[in-house]
């Protein structure tokens, strides 16, 4: 059986299928298989991924299903004793398994790892994600509590650590499902981190998935999540008091910046009212009344590119 099984996920992506796929294959680690689960594709996701021969196991949904319901059923599938997830627009560089699989063998506790990512648009690198900060390792629940810092394509996870933290994905969950399982591993196991960016993230507008208007907006399950997490584990609310209201507050943040976007700026000022001490909220509080969202949109990314470029 192989050791690390790679899950992806895809729904039309047939441009970018034969990309994430091949990566896979460049890797310098070989001992592995993928899961390449469709959610019922309207183009020619499966009939590409197919071609790649046996290593490559494919299945299809009859019809679309949360995303967390997808990476279950394409969980029930693997074999390894480890298990990845590559989205089908993503990319990874070829030491990315190699490098994950040694930390796991260097510490037999650790839960989980993950990478550094780099942003790029198909054509070029825009930024990348570590560089200024430092990611979190060890027993990070508090920090991921507060802020989800783990891209899901830089995820890899020790599968005999599931029994003790609940099972795998949550299948109710369309946007929330990788970051709910995060947190349940980190609870219970220290997670460790490869200082490179061995990722490479797609960046998608609105556009690029007009389908994802009709799910249930990601702070809402999210929200769920933590909802469900505390019920299991009541100590959360006392252990990490501060962490939750930093969280909770980039939860308003969210629903003002996508509420400003569909044109609610009375919704959005809201949701800022809450927390003007802070600077951002402030600010972004201003922005609603003298700015349109598009302009704040595109100045909020040449701010990224220029603090966080490569």
């Amino acid at each position: 059986m192989p050791l690390v099984s790679v899950i992806v996920n895809c729904f039309n992506e047939a441009k970018f299928v034969r990309e994430a796929l091949d990566s896979v294959f460049a890797q310098t680690f070989q001992d592995w298989e993928v899961i390449f689960w469709d959610n019922a594709s309207t183009d020619e996701s499966t009939e590409i991924a197919a071609t790649y021969g046996d290593r490559v196991r494919c299945f299809r949904s009859d019809s679309m299903v949360p995303l967390g319901t997808a990476r279950k059923l394409a969980f029930e599938q693997t074999q390894g004793d480890f298990f990845a997830i590559l989205d089908a627009d993503d990319v990874w560089l070829p030491e990315k398994l190699e490098r994950q699989v040694e930390l796991f063998n260097a510490d037999a506790d650790l839960g989980m790892t993950y990478c550094d990512a780099v942003y790029f648009d198909g054509v070029e690198n825009r930024n990348r994600l570590f560089k200024l900060t430092n990611p979190h390792r060890g027993r990070v629940f508090g920090n991921l509590l507060a802020r989800n810092f783990i891209f899901s394509s830089t995820m890899m996870f020790r599968r005999s650590v599931l029994e003790k933290v609940g099972g795998a994905f949550d299948d109710k969950f369309s946007r929330a499902q990788d970051y709910d399982l995060t947190l349940r591993v980190a609870y219970h196991c220290p997670i460790d981190y490869v200082d490179e960016p061995l990722l490479k993230w797609r960046i998608n507008g609105p556009a690029d998935k007009p389908w994802k208007k009709s799910l249930v907006a990601r702070e809402e399950e999210v929200k769920s999540s933590i909802e469900s997490l505390i019920d299991s584990y009541p100590d959360i609310n006392s252990k990490y008091e501060l962490e939750l209201k930093s969280l909770y507050q980039n939860i308003d943040y969210a629903f003002a910046v996508n509420a400003w976007r569909d044109g609610k700026r009375s919704l959005a000022r809201s949701y800022l009212s809450k927390h003007l001490q802070n600077k951002k909220f402030a600010f972004v509080y201003m922005c609603t009344f003298f700015i349109s969202f598009d302009v704040f949109y595109k100045v909020r990314l040449a701010y990224r590119d220029l603090t966080s470029s490569p």
